[in-house]
């Protein structure tokens, strides 16, 4: 578990990166003044040890604090570093972008730049910025600061441009002819660009801050150097405790006002059964993704005091597959399986995989069978396979390709190749996600009954990330979360998303695929330079549809949204999209700045039953109306609970 790709996978779960599907505040420049400077946060490392169940709690807070359970723990508060969605959501709490997405369906509205407009031939794009905004140590920020942000991801090969750089793969350079102006040239339509300055793309960093930072790569930015963690967004991070919580401090001077909250606590849960405990005893306020029994437990409970919110979300499951892990010189790496470079194999594990009792019997039903790779949310942008191209479960379909392709069964019925070589898959499950570990189960059944042996193995998240950038996998289950626009998801699969090589150092890209394919390349960018929707949508169908034919995932279900909060604490939760989507993680700071405490009826009545409110949304939301980019395209997850 970002338009620019990773470098999810989920969100407040997919790194774009791998998770797959935490937030920091301002000191008014008057107390800056007065204080003369911003304390650095507290920082402890505390992470678990593998295998450890934590049984998380939040630093004493007040009662307008809130305080929010998370099952994926934020992989990096670098900006430019980060991949798992609770480590987005933390960067929007922090800095600020030029655009943001509407609450409504996602589509850009005015942030940092309160307005922008582009020439007649779609080369140039003028940002007119808001004045008087102003960093937490109390320096003005100005074009400059975007001017800087935005020249750093334009350095190949820099560990900028690896986050956030193929939304600006044409870009021929930035200015500010003012102090309230910027200006991006390309050399020619970029259709994507505008989504890749919305939250989730590229943050606006403070010059005076990063310029002295020579190693950005391995750069905290936690405060762990004793130096104040600066930022411009509404909330500012005060203490980071990894493995534990990040505890943000609400920015009464924020330029769009200032939240009705004093602190923001994201507070990292191992065990799922723990965190809901806490729900239950108000130790925290909000879970932002639940796994689908822990979903129907609270929802057989009827606490009133817990709201429910059941949607569909942007969160597609995939098993992916090693293609042939190569960096973007083509250099072999890794120790993937020869046989999964053939596509009629990686057709037959998907032919072999009953997806609707994978999601029947470790989800609960809390899922719709995925076929494409882009979620139905995105009605704009989204294809579907037709019926005759679909590989629904067909175990002797599957057989029959392998057969095809030379793999015969040997006397333990395992399947050999051409080469000799056992069909002897490593399928890796995160140990975050106990769904990811029942339904590698399941796959490992499946597989066998074709010939395929399975050797599932759990890890982490962290692990796992490192393992893909490697090449040292063969399979394993992780999920993205798309943005509106579909530049994000269709870049994680171009050849300039694979892994990097610097002597021994090897550092993985947002492919988790090593997918390489020219027609594919040639189709990504005749979609990036379309600026017309229509055209641009006949050129991305094609796109996807090259990913499907040649089975570079197989993508299992379109995840739901689940989340839980305690209505007597917090009020006022601003879904996006506005037709039952997420209550956090989104595309701005939404409901981060507009939840209040609850404040009961001064004469409430007594209470007459024990119903508790469950928002239900069935069916897909209308919405996603073209959007220019896709900057936060992807986010992965941690874990089918946290999200990522």
């Amino acid at each position: 578990m970002s338009s620019t790709p990773p470098a999810p996978r989920s969100w407040l779960t997919n790194q774009s990166v791998k998770s797959l599907r935490a937030r920091m505040a301002l000191v008014a420049a008057v107390a800056l003044t007065a204080l003369g400077g911003v304390a650095a946060p507290a920082v402890a490392d505390a992470t678990p040890s593998p295998g450890t169940t934590v049984s998380a709690s939040a630093p004493a807070h007040a009662k307008d604090a809130f305080v929010m359970g998370i099952k994926a723990d934020i992989d990096s508060l670098n900006p430019y570093v980060g991949l798992l969605v609770p480590a987005f959501d933390a960067y929007a709490l922090m800095y600020d972008y030029l655009t943001d997405g509407s609450p409504q369906d996602m589509t850009p509205v005015p942030s940092l730049a309160e307005k922008w407009e582009t020439s007649a031939d779609g080369l140039t794009w003028t940002f007119h910025l808001r004045k008087g905004v102003k960093w937490s140590d109390g320096k003005d920020l100005t074009s400059a600061d975007v001017k800087f942000s935005y020249e750093r991801v334009l350095v190949p090969d820099s560990t900028e441009n690896g986050q956030y750089g193929s939304s600006f793969s044409n870009v021929t350079k930035v200015e500010a002819p003012d102090a309230d102006t910027f200006v991006i040239h390309t050399s020619e339509p970029n259709a994507s660009l505008l989504a890749a300055t919305m939250a989730g793309g590229v943050p606006v960093v403070p010059k005076h801050i990063w310029e002295n930072i020579k190693d950005v790569g391995s750069y905290a930015n936690d405060g762990s150097d004793g130096k104040p963690v600066v930022g411009s967004g509404p909330f500012q991070l005060v203490e980071a405790k990894k493995g534990q919580y990040y505890r943000f401090k609400a920015n009464p001077g924020y330029w769009n006002g200032a939240p009705h909250i004093s602190e923001l606590t994201m507070v990292f849960f191992q065990n799922e059964e723990t965190m809901v405990q806490a729900l239950e005893k108000g130790e925290i306020d909000f879970i932002s993704a639940l796994t689908a029994k822990a979903f129907n437990a609270l929802k057989t409970k009827s606490d009133p005091t817990i709201t429910l919110n059941q949607g569909p979300s942007q969160y597609v499951y995939e098993l992916g597959l090693n293609t042939g892990a190569a960096t973007v010189d083509n250099t072999p790496i890794g120790d993937g399986h020869p046989a999964l470079k053939d596509v009629k194999v990686r057709q037959a594990i998907e032919y072999a995989i009953d997806k609707q009792t994978l999601v029947d019997k470790t989800l609960l039903g809390a899922a719709k069978v995925a076929y494409g790779e882009n979620s139905p949310l995105n009605s704009a942008w989204y294809w579907d396979p037709p019926a005759a191209m679909k590989r629904t479960f067909a175990p002797d379909k599957a057989r029959q390709l392998l057969d095809e392709a030379g793999y015969k069964a040997g006397a333990d019925g395992v399947r050999v190749g051409p080469d000799g070589k056992a069909l002897t898959f490593r399928l890796f499950a995160r140990s975050e996600a106990t769904e990811s570990q029942d339904q590698a189960r399941y796959i490992q059944e499946w597989l066998k009954e074709i010939g395929i042996k399975a050797d599932v193995q759990v890890v982490s998240n962290d692990a796992l990330t490192d393992l893909i950038g490697k090449g040292k996998y063969d399979m394993f289950l992780w999920d993205w979360w798309w943005g509106p626009d579909p530049e994000g998801l269709l870049s994680v699969f171009t050849c300039s998303q694979r892994s990097t090589k610097d002597g021994d150092a090897i550092s993985g890209g947002w492919s988790d695929s090593f997918y390489c394919n020219p027609e594919f390349e040639n189709l990504y960018k005749q979609h990036v330079a379309e600026m017309d929707p229509a055209k641009r949508k006949v050129i991305v169908d094609k796109a996807l549809e090259n990913l499907y034919v040649n089975a570079v995932y197989a993508t299992l279900y379109y995840d739901q949204t689940l989340q839980a909060y305690r209505n007597d604490r917090f009020t006022g939760f601003v879904p996006q999209p506005a037709s039952g989507g997420s209550m956090v993680a989104q595309i701005g700071t939404w409901s981060y700045r507009a939840i209040k405490p609850y404040t009961a009826p001064a004469a409430a009545p007594e209470d007459s039953g024990g119903s508790r409110t469950v928002l239900i949304i069935a069916g897909a939301v209308v919405l996603l109306l073209v959007v220019g980019g896709a900057v936060f395209a992807m986010r992965r997850r941690s874990t089918a609970d946290d999200r990522e």
